[in-house]
């Protein structure tokens, strides 16, 4: 049976349709449905580069602001000084050697006239050169003020397109789930409540290592990302001293049963990034809401099957919250909000 018939079923001839295919129809239906959520956290992710980056050049605009507003006040000052020198010399005329000589009343005297006139000969250089250092500094400073609010104009661009894609792909998930018969949705409702139940039996049967060794200074710390059947290698680098008393996972914890909204940071709704940097942002530690931000800004990268509670556990696109292993607390998605799982897609842990 197509996904067009299984959409148009109602109570009558969805009686037809025998239990196991129904149980295909449903599962089907959830796989499509999984795809869309994950391309609207994808697209959620990248508004959220793209904001990371706006509001990065927007910061760029201020500090050129602030270069610009200094330079020319230190031009100014700069301009004042030589222009009274100026006037000075044009009034009295420039003093040549001969006139220091025929001035002097004794070698003494001319030694200590000549070397007067020596350092205000270097102080007028060192005047003429920081005008110039200064005017070359302005310049660069108007440059890269158009530079950066170029780059703001176009981050925020892309931040926008992201957006609609994120509200189209969210519309065509709700219209794919609305179109379904009250007995799909009821069906699909328990196929999802037994997946639940399944990730959570897996996270009280999972029992990870709490004594493992550092990552390898090799860069290959061993262990897969689970489900994936795909190997991984892990930078190097030291772990860090985890979040005292565990309190990124309290946290986390604690938001349990939040609603997933793309963009979101806290502290009522999130976004997976937004969920991850708001309970490190509890501890004190400012992380960037984007996940690939996350993972270069990391001070440690391993295998997640090695990772500890607080540790945040990543794939492209995606991040959660470490309770041990490959057991997270993550916002999943629209339709599930902030969660408990264990599941193997992750293909690192990172630590702070």
């Amino acid at each position: 049976m197509t996904f067009g018939a299984l959409c148009s079923l109602h109570p009558t001839s969805a009686l037809a349709v025998t239990s196991a295919e129904k149980k295909a129809e449903v599962q089907s239906v959830k796989a499509e449905l999984d795809s869309m959520a994950e391309e609207v956290s994808a697209a959620g992710d990248r508004y959220n580069q793209a904001m990371d980056a706006y509001n990065a050049a927007t910061a760029k605009v201020d500090e050129a602001q602030a270069t610009i507003d200094a330079m020319t006040t230190k031009l100014d000052s700069l301009q004042g000084r030589l222009d009274t020198r100026a006037i000075a010399m044009y009034r009295s005329g420039s003093t040549s050697y001969l006139d220091v000589l025929l001035g002097a009343a004794s070698f003494d005297d001319f030694a200590t006239v000549w070397d007067t006139l020596n350092t205000l000969n270097e102080e007028d250089a060192d005047l003429v050169a920081s005008t110039k250092v200064a005017k070359s500094t302005l310049e660069s400073a108007h440059q890269e003020l158009v530079a950066q609010q170029d780059e703001a104009r176009l981050q925020l661009a892309n931040a926008e397109s992201y957006m609609n894609e994120v509200q189209t792909r969210q519309s065509q998930y709700d219209n794919l789930y609305n179109s379904l018969s009250a007995e799909y949705q009821e069906l699909l409702a328990q196929e999802e409540a037994a997946a639940a139940a399944a990730s959570a039996a897996a996270a009280r049967a999972y029992a990870p290592s709490v004594t493992q060794a550092a990552p390898a200074s090799n860069g290959d710390a061993g262990g897969d990302d689970g489900d994936s059947g795909e190997s991984s290698s892990y930078s190097s680098g030291a772990a860090s001293s985890l979040p005292a008393n565990g309190s990124v996972v309290d946290y986390a914890a604690s938001r349990i049963g939040c609603p997933y909204v793309w963009g979101a940071s806290g502290p009522d709704a999130f976004d997976c990034s937004g969920l991850v940097a708001w309970c490190y942002a509890q501890i004190g530690i400012s992380l960037p809401h984007y996940t690939e931000s996350m993972y270069s800004c990391a001070s440690a990268r391993f295998s997640p099957s090695e990772a500890q509670p607080g540790d945040v556990l990543y794939k492209s696109g995606h991040v959660g919250i470490s309770t041990g292993g490959i057991n997270a607390i993550e916002a999943m998605g629209s339709r599930w909000g902030v969660v408990e799982s264990c599941r193997g897609s992750w293909t690192a842990a990172l630590r702070f």
